[in-house]
């Protein structure tokens, strides 16, 4: 994926990726067993972001938002867990933005997060 900073962005793209991240939390606020991972350990797994993104198990792409989203799920037995990755994209803008990494030990959290049409590959550049 190409380097980005905030700056090659628009003002209303920017807002809804905070939007569309407080919604994701939200329902994960709501949803989250208390035997899953929580919010405080997502980081403690950011090391595995670079594989999750390289080497999907699967990856979805949804253009039913306002702006097109894409989640990068990958399954890591090691620390019996999924990771999502979810990217964000600019309209007129090639490069992606991370809205959010989440892990979770239950695969319905993950199911949550494939939303659009399952793609063979990925659109990262």
């Amino acid at each position: 994926m190409k380097e980005a900073d905030e700056g090659d962005f628009s003002e209303e793209f920017l807002e809804w990726v905070g939007l569309k991240k407080s919604e994701y939390l939200s329902w994960l606020i709501t949803e989250l067993d208390s035997s899953d991972l929580g919010f405080e350990s997502f980081h403690k797994f950011d090391h595995l972001i670079g594989s999750t993104l390289e080497r999907p198990d699967e990856v979805w792409y949804s253009k039913s938002e306002d702006f097109p989203l894409q989640f990068f799920h990958k399954s890591h037995p090691r620390e019996g867990l999924i990771q999502i990755v979810v990217l964000a994209f600019d309209k007129n803008n090639e490069k992606g933005i991370p809205l959010l990494s989440i892990v979770t030990k239950f695969p319905g959290i993950a199911a949550y997060f494939k939303q659009g049409q399952r793609n063979e590959g990925s659109i990262l550049q």
